[in-house]
């Protein structure tokens, strides 16, 4: 059936995915995509109504139960969080990254792992 409503592609932990498949059981709702609809909106009721704004997410609130987030992930997170900032909260955010890059704490040791354990 098609829509006129905006849509796009979500991924999501087998732990999350189970949890949404449980939700559209127990509530006998009759399609994934609609539980999810559910979910989002529920949340972001959720999220208004404690500060009346939404706030941005960070990594671990986006997937907590995903040790690792690939980089695809991370930046998009990063671009949301900036995108929402004011032209000053932008700025802070840039001289933040440079900090971190110039501290060399945080540098990219191999292509995987930070170099912060040679700071542990």
């Amino acid at each position: 059936m098609a829509t006129d409503k905006p849509r796009f592609s979500v991924t999501f932990t087998e732990n999350s995915y189970e949890k949404i498949r449980r939700y559209q059981k127990d509530n006998n709702i009759s399609t994934q995509s609609k539980a999810v609809a559910h979910l989002v909106e529920l949340a972001l009721n959720e999220i208004e109504s404690e500060n009346n704004t939404i706030k941005p997410l960070s990594p671990q609130e986006v997937a907590p139960e995903e040790e690792h987030q690939d980089d695809d992930s991370l930046r998009e997170v990063l671009l949301q969080n900036f995108n929402q900032l004011n032209q000053e909260g932008q700025e802070r955010l840039v001289e933040t990254s440079d900090d971190m890059v110039s501290s060399g704490k945080y540098i990219k040791s191999t292509q995987d792992k930070l170099g912060k354990e040679k700071y542990a």
